[in-house]
């Protein structure tokens, strides 16, 4: 079974998913992206779309998430933080 699209999720499930590492904060918000213009003709629902401001925070969240995942695994390991 694949997982599910992340237009198909809730916000909790989303961020967990991020905050994991087992899911990227960018692909999601190309999904839902892509969703939007899928539907959004047919039931105009959004009178704008910031898509590049999304697509640049989404890339800012990643990278803090892979900092985050890094540093953890670094602790597990008996590390020193950096």
């Amino acid at each position: 079974m694949t997982a599910p699209a992340a237009w198909q999720m809730d916000a909790a499930t989303l961020a967990e998913g991020v905050r994991s590492g087992a899911r990227s904060a960018q692909a999601a918000v190309e999904q839902c992206l892509a969703r939007i213009a899928a539907t959004d003709g047919r039931i105009n629902a959004f009178t704008a779309v910031l898509g590049e401001r999304a697509l640049r925070r989404a890339a800012r969240v990643d990278s803090h998430a892979l900092r985050r995942l890094a540093a953890r695994r670094r602790a597990l390991r008996g590390e020193e933080p950096v």
